[in-house]
């Protein structure tokens, strides 16, 4: 079936990049894959696509281990922060009813309510990456099936980026504010 390039419309595509592992035109081929490693869609080895969607399961599995292991210490911390924030919410409200000024619990549960957000937040962006990663899955059982759809390996590697930098991102977040070890016990 003819496809159309998505960078130059009126194009059709005709050629595969396999350094960049997408499909592309002529004129995609004369301007930023100039040098690179290209076939013509017609002399596409099935076997090399393949490979490659190999290494999106291999990349995913990856990408799944560290949302398991993020998850677990985000709802780690997030059950902490939940119990934790409970207990300290109903001794500082019996404070504050004995204080004359009521602004102490705000001033005192302020920081621990925004941490206490910020887990949430990343739960939620977990959960957001487990329903990616299902998505993904999806998609390379179907690239199982019908490897010739190429439009479909760029789009895995894009959301596998997208999910690595997302992970990278919480990944940091928890280093920097040590929830990793937030047991407030």
């Amino acid at each position: 079936k003819s496809q159309f390039c998505s960078e130059h419309p009126r194009e059709q595509i005709r050629a595969f990049c396999k350094n960049d592992f997408t499909a592309i035109c002529f004129r995609c081929y004369l301007d930023q894959h100039k040098n690179h490693d290209v076939v013509m869609l017609e002399d596409i080895n099935i076997s090399d696509l393949m490979e490659k969607v190999s290494e999106f399961e291999g990349e995913l599995q990856s990408q799944t281990a560290l949302i398991g292991t993020l998850s677990e210490k985000i709802g780690h911390s997030k059950h902490n922060y939940d119990s934790q924030f409970k207990i300290l919410k109903e001794a500082f409200e019996e404070l504050v009813a004995m204080c004359v000024n009521g602004q102490l619990s705000q001033a005192i549960l302020g920081d621990f309510e925004e941490r206490k957000t910020e887990v949430s937040s990343m739960h939620q962006k977990m959960i957001e990456l487990k329903r990616s990663v299902e998505i993904i899955e999806t998609d390379i059982q179907n690239l199982k099936e019908d490897a010739a759809d190429l439009s479909v390996y760029e789009s895995i590697k894009a959301r596998l980026t997208s999910n690595f930098e997302t992970l990278r991102k919480v990944q940091k977040n928890l280093m920097a504010k040590n929830l990793k070890l937030a047991n407030l016990e």
